[in-house]
């Protein structure tokens, strides 16, 4: 007979297969996950959500998305509030996180353009926290450590169970 905590651990490696799976199936298709690492889009993206996003051309991208544009080194997660073709003819957006009170100093073109968000989980902060860095990037060390703790966690649940069914074996032995 296979124990609950066997079965919960084999769970847990299986959900994290599955979601590096998920992962890397979206970036080959054109999507990514980002995760959004500050305040600047609430109440429509709170901090640490994970956000899906599709690598797109600046031509797809309309006044009112959410973009996602790379900016020393970190991704930006904002609206756009204007388009327009500059001076030597590029398409340029304006963005601004909906929390901020002026619009973005950086002007974006298709070379810092990500892409696009087409769904946003808020809600996942506590989890996200542990498997992202400061920029927002995946982190692999944090993804383990997460698993780990959900393994632990998992694992004390299964003993915690046998445990219980131990007692109540020999509870009604006596």
């Amino acid at each position: 007979m296979i124990s609950t905590r066997r079965v919960i651990g084999l769970l847990l490696v299986l959900l994290l297969t599955l979601t590096i799976t998920f992962i890397v199936a979206f970036r080959i298709r054109g999507y990514n996950v980002v995760i959004t690492t500050t305040n600047s889009m609430i109440p429509a993206i709170e901090k640490n959500s994970l956000s899906v996003m599709k690598i797109c051309d600046i031509e797809e991208i309309e006044v009112g998305d959410v973009i996602v544009y790379r900016h020393s080194n970190y991704n930006v997660i904002h609206r756009v509030i204007e388009k327009y073709i500059n001076r030597y003819g590029e398409i340029t957006l304006v963005t601004k996180g909906d929390d901020n009170h002026t619009k973005d100093n950086v002007k974006v073109y298709s070379r810092i353009l990500v892409g696009k968000v087409i769904k946003t989980y808020n809600g996942v902060a506590p989890i996200i926290e542990k498997m992202t860095t400061s920029t927002g990037e995946l982190n692999i060390k944090g993804i383990t450590e997460a698993s780990i703790t959900i393994t632990i966690i998992g694992g004390l649940f299964g003993m915690l169970m046998e445990s219980r069914k131990y007692r109540n074996k020999h509870k009604n032995e006596e």
